[in-house]
């Protein structure tokens, strides 16, 4: 009922509000789209944060999953949804200190779907 009245006081707001949304998620996964050919899952991971902290307001400090776990559970979201997140964090973590830096398009996919994901109602 709030939400219905606060559109109605500031509609430019809440059309703003939609529009950092949308562009979050298309900067997101364009730049996703570009990196699957670098394959760099530090990147990727960076590219994900960033979409979290600008659609999700993500704290500057959350940089392991656990935290971004955290984070994520007070927004709040399902438990799936937190539970893939962190899965995903845990990944880009793994590729990165693992002694190949090549991973292939599967975490960027992963991401994807994260954002996605992350972006379908409860």
């Amino acid at each position: 009922g709030w939400v219905m009245i606060w559109q109605k006081i500031y509609p430019d707001a809440a059309r703003l509000l939609q529009l950092k949304r949308n562009r979050a998620v298309r900067h997101a996964l364009s730049a996703l789209r570009r990196k699957k050919i670098d394959d760099l899952s530090g990147e990727i991971a960076a590219i994900v944060l960033g979409y979290l902290h600008q659609r999700f307001d993500l704290p500057a400090y959350a940089r392991t999953p656990r935290e971004i776990a955290d984070h994520l559970r007070s927004v709040p979201f399902s438990i799936e949804k937190v539970e893939r997140a962190d899965s995903f964090f845990r990944a880009c973590d793994a590729a990165r200190f693992a002694p190949s830096h090549a991973i292939g398009h599967e975490l960027a996919d992963e991401a994807e779907r994260l954002i996605l994901g992350l972006e379908e109602p409860a």
